[in-house]
C-alpha cells in the first residue's frame, strides 16, 4: 500500500514536471530572450501564449482520437517555436522583431 502510494508521488511530480517544461519554461525562455535583443517582451509573450494555447488543442485532438504519440511530438515543438524563432534573430531585425516600447523599457 505504501509503495503505491510512493509509486503515484513519483509519477504525479513526473507529469506536473513535464507539463512545466512544456509550458512555463518556454514562455519564460521566449520573454528573456526577447528583452535581451531589446525586442517586444510583449509581443513576443502574447506569441507566445497563442502557441501554447495551439499545442494544446493539438494534444487533445490527439488524446481524444488516440493519436496521442502522432500529434504529441508537433504538440511539444509547438510549444518551443517561438524561443527557436527569437534565437534566430539578432538585435539588427529590429522590424522583425518588434522594438520596445517607452513601457517596456
Amino acid at each position: 500500500m505504501l509503495l503505491s502510494a510512493v509509486y503515484l508521488m513519483v509519477v504525479a511530480a513526473a507529469v506536473l514536471a513535464v507539463g512545466a517544461a512544456l509550458t512555463a519554461v518556454p514562455f519564460v525562455v521566449a520573454v528573456d530572450m526577447a528583452e535581451r535583443r531589446r525586442f517586444s517582451a510583449t509581443r513576443w509573450g502574447g506569441v507566445q501564449l497563442a502557441l501554447l494555447v495551439l499545442a494544446a488543442l493539438v494534444f487533445l485532438v490527439g488524446w481524444r482520437h488516440g493519436h496521442l504519440l502522432l500529434l504529441g511530438v508537433p504538440a511539444a515543438l509547438l510549444c518551443w517555436l517561438t524561443p527557436l524563432v527569437v534565437s534566430l534573430l539578432s538585435t539588427d531585425d529590429g522590424p522583425l522583431g518588434g522594438y520596445q516600447g517607452a513601457h517596456e523599457a
